[in-house]
C-alpha cells in the first residue's frame, strides 16, 4: 500500500469542505437567522471532523505495515483538521459580522445562549441519525459477508452496495427529516388563526394543493423578507411541508404581492422540486463516491513505484473538480427551478406578473442586492417575466378601451 494514500484520503473532506463553504457563503451572510447558519456551519465542521477521524482509524493497518506512512497520516491528518478549524472560525466572523454585532451578543447570552444550546444539541441528533443510518447499513452488510462467507469480488460488491444503501438513507433523511428539525433549529411559532393564515389556507385550497405548516420565523431575527418551504410535497403527519414566513415580507408587501410569492412557494410544493433536487443531490454524489473510492483502491493497489506524487495530486484535483461540478449543477438546477416556479406561478395559478415583479423588486430592496446561491439575479428573473408583464399590460390596455366604448355606448 502507497504511503501516498493518507495524502489522498485525508485531503478529501477538507477539499469538500472548503468548495462547500465558498459556495454556501451567500446565503450564510444574508441569513435571516445568524445563529441558525452558525449552528449549521458548525454542524458541518462536526460531519469533517468525524469523517476525517474515521478515514484515520479506517487506515490503522497501512500505519502498522509502514511507520513512514503512519508518520504522514497522522501529520496530515493533524493538518487538515487545522485547516477546517481555521476556514470555519472565519466563515463563523464572516457571519457575526454581517449580523447586528449587538443583536448577536444579546442572543448569545443568558436565554440566547440556551437556545443557540438547543439549536446545536439538534444539529447534533441530526449527525447522530445521519451517522447511525449508514453506520447500520454497513454493519448489516458485514454480517451479511460473515454469514453468506462471501470473499473476493462478492464480497466487495456487498460492502459496495451496502456504502450505497446506508449513503441513500442518510442523504434521504436530511430531505424528509428536515421539517422536523427546522422546527427546533430556526426560532418561531405556528402562524395563530386570523386573517392572514386565513389568506394563506385560501390559496393553497384554490390550486388544490394540501395546506403545509405555516411558521411566523422569531421577529427579533435580522430584517430580512423571506418565505420557504421545507420538506417534501407528499410527506404528512410531523413530516408534512412548512411554509416559513418573515414578519418583514408579510408587513412590507401589499396583498397582491403576498399572494404572488405565496403562489411561487405553492409551485415549489406541486412541481415536486425538493423531489428532485434530493434525486440530482443522490446521483451527484454517488457519482463523487464511486469515483473517488476507484481512484482510492488505484492508489492502495498500485506497487510504490508506480504511484509516486502525481496520482495523489490528481486524485485531489479529481476530487475538487467533483465536487465543484456537483455543486454547480445543482446550483443551476436550483436556478431552473425558481424561474420555473415565477413562470408558472402566473401562467397556471393566476398570480399578477406585475405583482410578482414589485414584490421581487422591494425584496431585494429590503435585502439588498446579495445573490443567493440557490436564486438567480434579481435581473434574471425580471427578463424571464418580461413577456408575461407586457401581455399582461396589453390585456389591461384591452380591458380599458372596452371600457371606454362601453361608457361611450
Amino acid at each position: 500500500m502507497s504511503v501516498w494514500t493518507p495524502v489522498v484520503a485525508t485531503a478529501i473532506p477538507v477539499v469538500m469542505f472548503a468548495l462547500w463553504l465558498e459556495y454556501f457563503r451567500k446565503d450564510w451572510q444574508t441569513e435571516d437567522e445568524p445563529e441558525a447558519a452558525i449552528a449549521r456551519l458548525r454542524l458541518a465542521g462536526l460531519l469533517v471532523t468525524t469523517l476525517q477521524l474515521v478515514i484515520f482509524l479506517s487506515l490503522s493497518p497501512m500505519r502498522q505495515e509502514s511507520s513512514l506512512a503512519g508518520m504522514v497520516g497522522l501529520w496530515v491528518a493533524l493538518a487538515g483538521l487545522v485547516t477546517q478549524r481555521v476556514m470555519q472560525a472565519r466563515m463563523e466572523a464572516a457571519i457575526f459580522r454581517s449580523a447586528r454585532p449587538s443583536e448577536m451578543l444579546e442572543k448569545m447570552s443568558s436565554s440566547g445562549a440556551r437556545v443557540l444550546g438547543s439549536q446545536m444539541l439538534w444539529a447534533f441528533a441530526g449527525v447522530v441519525v445521519y451517522l447511525g443510518l449508514l453506520g447500520l447499513s454497513l454493519g448489516s452488510t458485514a454480517v451479511a459477508i460473515a454469514y453468506f462467507r462471501l470473499e473476493g469480488w462478492k464480497a466487495l460488491a456487498a460492502l459496495g452496495a451496502g456504502t450505497v444503501i446506508g449513503y441513500s438513507l442518510a442523504l434521504a433523511s436530511n430531505f424528509v427529516l428536515s421539517p422536523w428539525f427546522l422546527r427546533r433549529i430556526i426560532p418561531g411559532r405556528e402562524l395563530p388563526e386570523g386573517e392572514l393564515r386565513g389568506r394563506l389556507a385560501g390559496w393553497f385550497a384554490s390550486t388544490g394543493t394540501p395546506e403545509p405548516e405555516f411558521r411566523m420565523m422569531d421577529p427579533q431575527a435580522r430584517g430580512l423578507a423571506n418565505a420557504w418551504v421545507t420538506g417534501l410535497a407528499w410527506l404528512r403527519g410531523p413530516l408534512r411541508p412548512v411554509l416559513w414566513l418573515s414578519a418583514p415580507l408579510v408587513s412590507q408587501l401589499s396583498p397582491t404581492e403576498l399572494e404572488a410569492v405565496i403562489k411561487h412557494e405553492i409551485v415549489h410544493l406541486k412541481k415536486n422540486h425538493l423531489t428532485q433536487r434530493f434525486a440530482l443531490a443522490w446521483a451527484m454524489s454517488l457519482l463523487v463516491l464511486i469515483t473517488l473510492a476507484s481512484a482510492l483502491a488505484l492508489a492502495a493497489w498500485l506497487p510504490p513505484q508506480h504511484v509516486g506524487p502525481v496520482l495523489p495530486a490528481f486524485s485531489i484535483f479529481l476530487a475538487a473538480a467533483l465536487v465543484w461540478g456537483s455543486l454547480k449543477t445543482l446550483e443551476e438546477q436550483a436556478h431552473l427551478h425558481e424561474l420555473e416556479a415565477d413562470l408558472c406561478s402566473i401562467t397556471e395559478l393566476g398570480a399578477r406578473a406585475s405583482a410578482l415583479a414589485a414584490a421581487l423588486k422591494k425584496v431585494a430592496q429590503i435585502n439588498g442586492e446579495s445573490v443567493s446561491a440557490t436564486h438567480p439575479s434579481l435581473a434574471a428573473r425580471l427578463q424571464a417575466l418580461e413577456p408575461l408583464l407586457l401581455r399582461e399590460g396589453d390585456d389591461r390596455n384591452e380591458d380599458d378601451r372596452d371600457e371606454d366604448l362601453d361608457q361611450a355606448a
